[in-house]
């Protein structure tokens, strides 16, 4: 008796903490293809990504990566429009990083992004080298949240960036190689966003990216209630799809 109850209490303290499952993928690109440039300062890039920089070899494809960089600290921007019936939440955004310098890298990544030559408008996540710090920016990139201090060094980094419904949600930063922490990096309060830009993409300066993927979150985890009873599971398994599940009284 002791054991089942002990089990049952266990569901629930493991259930509780899961807000959003990110079960479907939208859209992966690893950039593994043939070299190449942008079409022009403002131009087309291969995957379905457009490019806006001062030159044309300011976004390219190189060595199976995004490179952004002029070796300046120029504002750079890729972006692309969101697959159809995608919202701006509800979603994951993984993917790495390369910090190109810790004293002039300043980089976004993010489901709303401006797509003129400028630094940071949108929602996204930011990861500020010489400040450095990791935030979300949203309402057009004027509003600040999660601001957490983070020490960088040159190299790539993994990033998660977990967007609840409500915009809450948690964001983790780690070096390539090594194991991601057990604890956020930044959690992320609820927030109301007033962004207007509709399209997906990153902007910055002086930084490279990879495996650059969104996951749509389907479904939420469900309940279990065990009140006044005792559950027992023998042989079986029990499934619970979106829906609360009670032993009352048994």
């Amino acid at each position: 008796m002791k054991k089942l109850f002990a089990f049952s209490i266990l569901l629930l303290i493991s259930f509780g903490f899961i807000s959003e499952v990110f079960a479907v993928a939208n859209f992966f690109d690893n950039f593994n293809r043939a070299n190449a440039s942008c079409s022009g300062a403002t131009g087309t890039l291969s995957g379905g990504w457009n490019c806006v920089g001062v030159s044309a070899s300011d976004n390219q494809i190189t060595s199976n990566f995004l490179k952004m960089d002029d070796g300046a600290t120029d504002a750079l921007v890729e972006y692309r429009a969101p697959n159809a019936g995608v919202g701006f939440n509800g979603l994951q955004i993984t993917g790495k990083i390369d910090i190109l310098s810790t004293t002039q890298t300043l980089c976004y990544i993010g489901p709303r992004q401006n797509t003129p030559r400028n630094s940071g408008d949108g929602t996204n996540l930011e990861f500020f080298a010489s400040g450095k710090q990791v935030a979300v920016n949203y309402a057009n990139g004027g509003t600040q949240t999660g601001l957490v201090t983070y020490t960088y060094a040159v190299g790539w980094y993994n990033f998660e960036w977990n967007i609840n419904t409500d915009n809450s949600g948690t964001v983790y930063v780690w070096p390539l190689g090594t194991q991601k922490p057990g604890t956020p990096t930044s959690n992320i309060s609820a927030f109301t966003d007033t962004t207007t830009y509709p399209n997906w993409g990153m902007s910055g300066q002086r930084c490279n990216w990879d495996d650059i993927a969104e996951t749509v979150a389907t479904s939420t985890v469900p309940t279990l209630k065990v009140v006044g009873g005792t559950m027992k599971m023998k042989g079986g398994t029990t499934k619970l799809r979106g829906q609360t599940l009670d032993y009352i009284g048994i």
